[in-house]
C-alpha cells in the first residue's frame, strides 16, 4: 500500500495532513516522541528526532516524507529555548537526511519545513521564492532568520541523490474552529490572561 511518512506529525498541521491523505487512501506513518495507539490507516512510530533507529525502515518505498518536527516557538526567547528551537529543527532534519541517504528504496520526495520569516521584512510587494532573505532589527526577526537559514542549509547538504527535496517556507496557520496557532500566550508575553474567550480565526482545512 502506498504510504507517506510524517516526521513530527502529531500536531496541528500533521492532523490536517493525515485527514487529507487518508481520503486519498494513503497509509500514514507518524514519527513521534510519544506514540499513540494505531488508528485505521495510521501508525505511530517512536523516534527521538536525533538518532537513527528502527523508525528509518518506515522510509523505504515511501511516496513522500514530510518533516514537521521542531519545538513550538510560542515561548519566551531566552537562551535555553532558543537552543531548543534550533536544535530540534536541525537535528531532526539531519537524521532524516542520513536515514533517507541509507535507504535501498528511498522516498521519492522529501518535504522539509522551513519558515516564511526567512524573507526580509518589507511593506513593498509580496516576496516570492526569489525574495531577499535576511532579518531586520525593526521586525525583531534576526534569530528566526538565523534558524531558518541553518535549517535549510542542513536539508540542502543532505546526500539524498535519489530523493527530490522541497523546502516548505510556510507561516502561521489557522484551521476551522482552531485558535490562531501563533497567538502569544501569557507565558510568552508575561501578561495575565484576560477574562473571556480568546480570538478565533476561521479558515477551512484543505
Amino acid at each position: 500500500m502506498k504510504h507517506i511518512v510524517l516526521a513530527g506529525g502529531s500536531g496541528f498541521i500533521g492532523g490536517i495532513l493525515v485527514r487529507y491523505f487518508r481520503k486519498l487512501d494513503y497509509q500514514i506513518i507518524i514519527l513521534t516522541r510519544s506514540p499513540r495507539p494505531d488508528a485505521p490507516g495510521v501508525r505511530q512510530i517512536a523516534w527521538d528526532g536525533e538518532t537513527l533507529g528502527g523508525w528509518s525502515r518506515e522510509l523505504e518505498g515511501a511516496c513522500a516524507v514530510i518533516n514537521l518536527a521542531g519545538v513550538s516557538v510560542n515561548c519566551r526567547y531566552h537562551a535555553c529555548n532558543r537552543q531548543l528551537i534550533l536544535d530540534s529543527r536541525l537535528n531532526s532534519t539531519r537524521v532524516l537526511g542520513d536515514a533517507i541517504g541509507r535507504c535501498p528504496d528511498p522516498p521519492r520526495v522529501w518535504l522539509n519545513s522551513s519558515t516564511a520569516t526567512i524573507y526580509k521584512h518589507t511593506f513593498g510587494p509580496a516576496w516570492d521564492e526569489s525574495g531577499e532573505v535576511g532579518g531586520t532589527p525593526e521586525a525583531k526577526d534576526i534569530f528566526s532568520v538565523e534558524v531558518a537559514t541553518a535549517w535549510e542549509k542542513v536539508c540542502n547538504q543532505a546526500n539524498t541523490p535519489a530523493t527530490r527535496k522541497v523546502l516548505l517556507r510556510h507561516g502561521a496557520r489557522a484551521g476551522e474552529q482552531q485558535r490562531f496557532s501563533h497567538a502569544p500566550s501569557p507565558r510568552a508575553t508575561g501578561s495575565r490572561r484576560q477574562d473571556g474567550p480568546r480570538p478565533t480565526i476561521r479558515f477551512l482545512d484543505p
